[in-house]
């Protein structure tokens, strides 16, 4: 039979891997949440929003994602994209467009990339 000392390292990874598992559905509905509320900002504005993709902003390279950054096509951008960045609280505080869509809401931008993004889904762009 077993004591308590031999069974509390089993018990341990046990509790690692549902930490783990759980930390990283954490991180997917962060992401879900800020794609969601970046998609209802423009419904609520009348636009039909079709792909749509975010992208995680680290900083430094290899750093802690410090915003958001959503990629959106609407019906009147059939070749270009809203663009919108997001803190981690999934509250929009840039938008603009980017590519051929000329969308007179909504300033167009030629670059505004200066942070690096990670990549979690991606639209063609």
């Amino acid at each position: 039979m077993m004591n308590r000392i031999e069974k509390m390292p089993v018990i341990s990874l046990v509790w690692l891997a549902l930490s783990a598992a759980f930390s990283f559905s954490s991180a997917a509905s962060a992401s879900e949440k800020c794609l969601d509320a970046a998609k209802a900002l423009l419904t609520n504005q009348g636009f039909a929003v079709g792909d749509s993709a975010l992208d995680k902003v680290v900083q430094p390279n290899d750093g802690p994602v410090v915003a958001y950054r959503a990629w959106l096509r609407v019906s009147r951008c059939e070749k270009g994209y809203i663009i919108e960045n997001m803190d981690l609280g999934c509250c929009t505080y840039d938008i603009w467009t980017q590519g051929a869509c000329d969308v007179p809401e909504i300033p167009q931008s030629a670059c505004r990339f200066s942070a690096p993004i990670v990549r979690e889904q991606n639209p063609a762009r």
